[in-house]
């Protein structure tokens, strides 16, 4: 038996057929060179959603504070009094005011400029219209503080608020030591 040869094996293998060449359409047109541009994937799907909650959330918690504090009732003020300085204590200021809550709290606002305590601290007083009585009210933190009046405190009879400079020395009555004093109108 022979060996099949070369010619032998293109004469039993069928013809190709005959190559084509197409054209690319007109939106392909471009250098096959490149690669295409990289398709965006969105990776957290659920971010964009949960940060929309989470914006409307904060709208609304805004809006709703916000109405609630303007639509309360204010207090209403009902005394003050512009403080003057002691001749010791040329240099501070002051003021007060009475208000009432609509659930009929009274508070005394002070606001008071003071030099820098020295070895004490200020106290803030109401005092009688014959001025033999005193009736503290509590230590002045800072510039401005509220106190908390009793229900049984009669503003005809304590006409007066006053600061003065306390030593720290354990005694609760007045120093004498008078930095401003005011009438409450």
């Amino acid at each position: 038996m022979t060996t099949p040869t070369e010619d032998d094996a293109q004469r039993t293998r069928p013809a190709d057929p005959p190559v084509r060449e197409l054209e690319a359409p007109d939106h392909l047109d471009r250098d096959l060179g490149t690669p295409p541009p990289p398709v965006r994937r969105r990776r957290l799907p659920w971010l964009v959603p949960l940060l929309t909650a989470l914006l409307g959330v904060a709208v609304g918690l805004g809006i709703g504070l916000g109405w609630g504090r303007w639509w309360q009732p204010q207090p209403t003020v009902i005394a003050s009094a512009t403080m003057k300085p002691t001749a010791d204590w040329p240099t501070a200021t002051g003021n007060a005011t009475v208000e009432v809550t609509p659930q009929g709290e009274r508070y005394l606002i002070a606001r008071v400029s003071t030099p820098p305590a020295r070895d004490g601290y200020r106290q803030v007083w109401l005092v009688t219209k014959d001025g033999k009585r005193y009736y503290p009210l509590g230590a002045m933190i800072g510039e401005e503080r509220r106190f908390p009046l009793p229900p049984g405190l009669d503003l005809t009879d304590y006409q007066t608020v006053e600061v003065s400079y306390q030593l720290i020395d354990g005694k609760p009555e007045h120093s004498g030591d008078t930095m401003l004093r005011g009438p409450l109108i």
